[in-house]
């Protein structure tokens, strides 16, 4: 157990940098086109190809957290994150 200071002293945990959620699904870069503005995901939820415009998806996408991340954020062993799934206290994780 780690005393608080240190908790608080430690480096910001940054997530994935390839799994995005884009209006609650999970995606991940398919393709990147800077000369025109425009990309396509692929949606892991449903399994298809999308396209939007990458000022879009900057602006509406949300950090993915793995389950190592996650316990690190919430300061627990990652162990732990599956009892509290089934007690109710967390949600169950959207996977990749």
């Amino acid at each position: 157990m780690i005393s608080l200071e240190e908790y608080n002293s430690l480096p910001v945990i940054p997530g994935s940098k390839k799994v995005w959620f884009l209006n609650g699904d999970l995606v991940r870069v398919h393709h990147l086109n800077r000369a025109g503005g425009i990309m396509s995901v692929y949606n892991i939820n449903t399994g298809k190809i999308e396209s939007c415009l990458i000022g879009d998806f900057k602006k509406n996408r949300l950090r993915a957290y793995t389950v190592n991340e996650t316990a690190q954020l919430i300061n627990r062993h990652r162990k732990y994150i599956p009892m509290l799934i089934k007690k109710g206290t967390i949600p169950e994780p959207t996977g990749a």
